[in-house]
């Protein structure tokens, strides 16, 4: 059984996951109702929908005072006059991250990746920073035939940008790569397909990610960290684009070596990856 703690810290990131930042998420009500009543939904999205909806309820007023609260990022190595913070923008299994938009057209906004862990010993942190770092760089060499798969990212040990992490964390910059991110697990097959058909490069990269992963699992024994909002397609301006956005963890694909759950969830998603690869 979960303790306390994991489900107060759980209750914590729903509600700054909705709160945290002053754009208002883009699903409808409608959405928010069908992800309360699908079964198969996790209760942490179903409590993100929920708060989602009573969102429109609560005076900003309010809500201001809970970010005001919350945030304190005076102290962080940014230049705020061109990067004015934005708030909370997501989150994965391992860390929050927020949004620094650009003020300047030819100058990109970025996000800052700020890693759970608690520790504010610099030893520590700059351990966990290096182990981030070579995780990173081996998956793009890994991609290396994929240049634009991974974004790239820069890793320091910064304050955060709570006001009770200011013992100093583990944290990244990566560059802002837009709003519609598509999670490739949540997207119809069909929208899939049909992207597909209209981008061949597109249709490519799905196939090439999918083709080295499965050289990874088969020749080296280890399959990728796909959990989580992960493996992405994104729409830009030039097109739509296979992002890989958070490449730090790859496991034994022995499920003995392996957490049972974790490896049962990674193998079903790479069988599915699979048969994407299949169809399109």
């Amino acid at each position: 059984m979960r303790s306390f703690e994991f489900y107060k810290k759980r209750v914590e990131q729903a509600t700054e996951e909705v709160f945290g930042t002053e754009r208002k998420s883009e699903r409808s009500f409608s959405d928010n109702l069908s992800i309360i009543r699908d079964g198969k939904e996790s209760k942490y999205r179903k409590f993100v929908a929920f708060l989602d909806v009573a969102r429109d309820i609560v005076p900003e007023s309010l809500q201001k005072y809970y970010r005001d609260s919350l945030y304190d990022t005076s102290e962080l190595p940014f230049n705020f006059e061109n990067f004015p913070f934005e708030g909370r923008l997501g989150g994965g299994a391992e860390c929050n991250v927020y949004l620094f938009s650009s003020k300047k057209e030819d100058v990109p906004s970025f996000v800052f990746k700020v890693d759970y862990i608690d520790s504010g010993d610099p030893e520590t942190l700059v351990e966990v920073a290096k182990e981030r770092k070579v995780e990173y760089e081996k998956i793009k060499e890994l991609f290396g035939e994929l240049p634009e798969l991974i974004p790239e990212e820069h890793f320091i040990i910064s304050e955060g940008v709570h006001k009770n992490e200011k013992a100093g964390v583990v944290a990244s910059v990566q560059k802002f790569l837009g709003y519609n991110l598509g999670d490739i697990f949540r997207m119809p097959l069909e929208d899939i397909k049909s992207s597909c058909a209209e981008d061949p490069k597109l249709c490519a990269d799905i196939k090439k990610f999918v083709e080295i992963s499965k050289h990874l699992f088969e020749e080296k024994g280890e399959i990728l960290d796909i959990l989580g909002v992960n493996l992405v397609i994104a729409e830009q301006e030039e097109g739509k684009k296979l992002h890989f956005i958070d490449p730090h963890h790859i496991y034994s694909a022995n499920s003995e070596e392996t957490d049972s759950k974790v490896f049962s969830l990674v193998e079903e998603r790479f069988l599915y990856l699979q048969k994407i690869a299949d169809e399109i």
